[in-house]
C-alpha cells in the first residue's frame, strides 16, 4: 500500500499506520469537544455547539488472564465480563485478609468451577460471576453494613444458576451454608 509521500508499506505496517491515524483523529475530536465545553461554560450556554461523536474503545483480551485467585482461559476469555472477574478476585483477597479463609477458598473454588463449566452458557457464567462478586464484596464488609435482604435474594439467584450445571452443583452446598451465615 502506498501512503503519503509515496512510501510503500506492507499490509501489516499499513494497518498499524491506519490505527495510529485513527487514534490521532479521536484525540483531536476529544480536544475539540473539550474546548467547546470550556467555551460554553464561559458563555453560560451549554449544549449550543455540535460535538464530534467519538466511539468508545473496547479492549478485547484474547489470551489467558490470571488473577490472584481465578484463572480465565481458552474460549471463556471473550465471553465473560473480565472486569467483573477482576472485582471478584479482589473481593476474595479482601475476604481472605479479613480472616475468613474458608469462605474465600469456597468462593474461589466455585468461581473457578463456574468459569470452567462446560455445561453453563456464557450468560449463565456472567450471571453467576456477578452474583459471586456481589456476595464476596458483602462478605468483606462489617456485618452491620451488609445488605442482608439483597444478599439473600442474590444467594437464591446464584443457587438457581449453579444448580443448572452438574459440574458446579457439588460445590454449592458448602458455600451456601457459609454465605447464609453472613446474612
Amino acid at each position: 500500500m502506498q501512503v503519503e509521500g509515496g512510501h510503500l508499506l506492507c499490509l501489516d505496517c499499513y494497518e498499524k499506520w491506519q490505527n495510529l491515524l485513527l487514534r490521532q483523529n479521536e484525540e483531536l475530536a476529544r480536544v475539540y469537544n473539550h474546548l467547546l465545553d470550556q467555551a460554553e461554560a464561559v458563555v453560560g450556554l451549554p449544549g449550543i455547539y455540535p460535538r464530534i461523536r467519538t466511539a468508545e474503545r473496547t479492549i478485547v483480551n484474547t489470551g489467558p488472564m490470571n488473577f490472584n485467585n481465578i484463572s480465565v482461559k481458552d474460549s471463556v476469555v471473550g465471553v465473560i465480563n473480565t472486569g467483573q472477574v477482576q472485582q471478584l478476585d479482589v473481593a476474595v483477597d479482601v475476604v481472605r485478609d479479613g480472616g475468613q479463609k474458608e469462605l474465600a477458598d469456597a468462593l474461589q473454588k466455585l468461581s473457578q468451577a463456574v468459569l470452567d463449566a462446560p455445561d453453563l452458557a456464557a450468560a449463565q457464567k456472567n450471571e453467576a460471576i456477578e452474583h459471586l462478586s456481589f456476595l464476596a464484596e458483602q462478605a468483606a464488609l462489617p456485618k452491620e453494613k451488609r445488605q442482608s435482604s439483597i444478599g439473600k435474594i442474590v444467594i437464591t439467584g446464584l443457587e438457581r444458576v449453579v444448580n443448572a450445571a452438574a459440574s458446579v452443583s457439588t460445590l454449592w452446598p458448602h458455600l451456601c451454608s457459609l454465605l447464609q451465615g453472613l446474612f
